[in-house]
């Protein structure tokens, strides 16, 4: 009798020890699974300065293209004022020319002038009157005095002809140079919204510089709390190894719905854009009840930053299974779940296109593949990518 009681104290104190055990197990697997919380809401918010970055970027890379059409458009107004300053300056030269020649015409003009003003000025109009009186008669006289006329008319005439021509010279030269001016204004014009445009696109290239450093610098961020969530999933994969596994071939967590829109492995992320490893498969269930793929024990069941509103249970012997993105939650955590149970109401809660459930297996928290588990549904499982 001695000996049975000594046998049931033994049992009961490696029950309570057990108990114990779990309990503390448990109390740790919580604060892991909290900073994990932590590290996702994280993760969640950098993807998000992600996207922002990105598409500012994106914004000013179109701003850039239009300011290099811009600027094409202005190089090009530019040339063909360049072309039109060439074309004056060939048509100045031809002016010159023609000024040069009307100079010179000018300056013989002044000479056969000065020549006769000369001859005038020594014998005065005395030989004018003597050519007349030396006339022979009448008919002589006549005849002379329409010579003299003619060459006071002519001289006349060289005057006027002078007159006009230093006129036309001159009016020549203001058209010329007014109209060269105004090409001038026009292109420096020109060339100041030129460089104005590239002032801004050269500011607009270094914004665009510093959003790239910007995206490196938060995809680095992020490299680190994945690297720090992968240490928190070792930690709890020790506690879970230590718990046998359900057993059994798991149940299909979207009964009915075997369409998979998204399989295991990389993949360019639907939203922000980047090839990004998928570690899990995504189900096209609207909404509708999703169950637990096996007996086990919930460990999470909230809000989990990326993934939404998410259940996680653990089957034992490291194995779990997540389910994210739902709309309702059924299960608490630490809660008992069985086989098929209904656990959640799949949603598009968290970084989501639309309503799906994200699910994942993982072994000794490291992701693998779930259709794994799941040879024996090969017939029934299909892909709408």
């Amino acid at each position: 009798m001695k000996k049975k009681s000594i046998v049931v104290l033994i049992i009961v104190s490696l029950l309570i020890s057990f108990t114990l055990i779990q309990s503390e197990a448990t109390d740790e697997m919580k604060q892991l699974q909290d900073q994990l919380k932590n590290n996702e809401n994280k993760i969640k918010d950098i993807n998000s300065e992600i996207s922002k970055s990105t598409t500012e970027k994106k914004s000013v890379e179109n701003d850039i293209k239009k300011l290099d059409l811009e600027l094409e458009k202005l190089q090009l107004e530019i040339d063909n004022l360049e072309l039109k300053i060439s074309e004056y300056n060939l048509n100045i030269e031809k002016q010159q020319n023609k000024i040069d020649k009307l100079n010179e015409e000018i300056e013989l003009k002044n000479k056969l002038l000065e020549e006769r003003l000369r001859v005038m000025y020594k014998k005065g109009m005395v030989g004018y009157a003597e050519v007349l009186l030396n006339s022979e008669d009448i008919g002589d006289f006549l005849t002379r005095l329409d010579m003299v006329q003619k060459i006071v008319d002519n001289d006349v005439e060289v005057l006027k002809g002078i007159e006009e021509s230093k006129e036309e010279v001159y009016l020549l030269q203001i058209q010329l140079q007014n109209e060269k001016n105004e090409v001038l204004v026009a292109k420096e014009g020109i060339q100041s919204n030129k460089n104005q445009i590239q002032t801004v696109s050269r500011a607009k290239e270094t914004r665009m510089s510093q959003l790239q450093q910007d995206i490196n610098e938060l995809k680095r961020q992020e490299d680190k709390f994945l690297a720090d969530s992968e240490k928190l999933e070792d930690k709890i994969r020790q506690i879970q190894i230590e718990m046998d596994y359900a057993g059994g071939e798991m149940a299909w967590p979207a009964p009915g719905v075997y369409r998979i829109t998204s399989p295991y492995g990389m993949r360019m992320h639907p939203i922000y854009k980047y090839w990004k490893m998928h570690s899990g498969i995504d189900i096209g269930i609207r909404y509708s009840d999703l169950v637990a793929a096996n007996d086990g024990i919930v460990t999470y069941a909230g809000y989990y930053g990326a993934y939404g509103y998410l259940v996680i249970i653990d089957h034992g012997s490291g194995i779990s299974t997540v389910y994210g993105h739902n709309s309702k939650i059924y299960v608490t955590q630490g809660q008992k779940v069985k086989k098929g149970e209904a656990i959640s109401l799949s949603g598009m809660t968290g970084t989501a296109t639309g309503p799906h459930l994200h699910f994942e297996v993982r072994e000794n928290g490291v992701r693998v593949d779930p259709l794994n588990y799941y040879k024996h549904l090969t017939d029934l499982i299909y892909y709408d990518i």
